[in-house]
């Protein structure tokens, strides 16, 4: 486990090296692992707005002010199950269209709909080369057709590169633009 966490903080890691610790994903890491706060964080996180029914019931019940939080133990089991259904499905979908897109097929694609794709899969587009782009999305590529690697793993993986890309310092940036930046995130 320590070896894991050592190579989650490596900025030299390559994604397909957590593939090693995939075993630990899927008995730790599991999508009915997590707080239901947690769940939807990660849905957020991939574009996702998840529908539980709880917007309309507090919607209803906004005109008398009361408010059913999304973790009340009441019903956190069903806000639960709905979410974990929702990232499921989610990642089934495009784990699926990722099987499908071939090495050639994703080399002839038009720009814009390349973009389409990796912002679905939680992948940077801005400030990126075609060639950049196209790097990160074989690497999301290699994970995603493997059928034993669980979707959290390809999550990680997501926000692992998401927190490298948020703490990357430009050496041409003022100290004080990247306080701003850094401090505005």
């Amino acid at each position: 486990m320590g070896e894991l966490l050592t190579l989650i903080k490596s900025n030299q890691a390559m994604h397909t090296e957590l593939l090693h610790y995939k075993h630990l994903f899927t008995k730790y890491a599991d999508f009915k692992h997590f707080k239901v706060t947690t769940l939807q964080e990660m849905a957020h996180f991939m574009g996702l707005n998840p529908i539980t029914g709880l917007n309309t019931i507090n919607n209803i019940l906004g005109f008398i002010g009361l408010r059913i939080k999304i973790d009340n133990r009441y019903i956190s089991w069903l806000t639960k199950f709905i979410l974990r259904r929702e990232l499921t499905l989610f990642f089934k979908k495009i784990r699926k269209e990722d099987s499908y897109l071939s090495d050639e097929e994703v080399e002839g694609l038009e720009e814009s709909k390349l973009d389409s794709i990796l912002i679905e899969r939680g992948i940077e587009v801005v400030n990126q080369s075609l060639t950049e782009k196209m790097k990160d999305y074989k690497m999301w590529q290699a994970i995603s057709n493997l059928n034993n690697a669980p979707d959290t793993l390809l999550l990680l993986c997501r926000l692992n590169e998401f927190v490298e890309d948020l703490y990357r310092i430009n050496f041409f940036e003022q100290e004080s633009d990247l306080i701003k930046r850094v401090g505005s995130k």
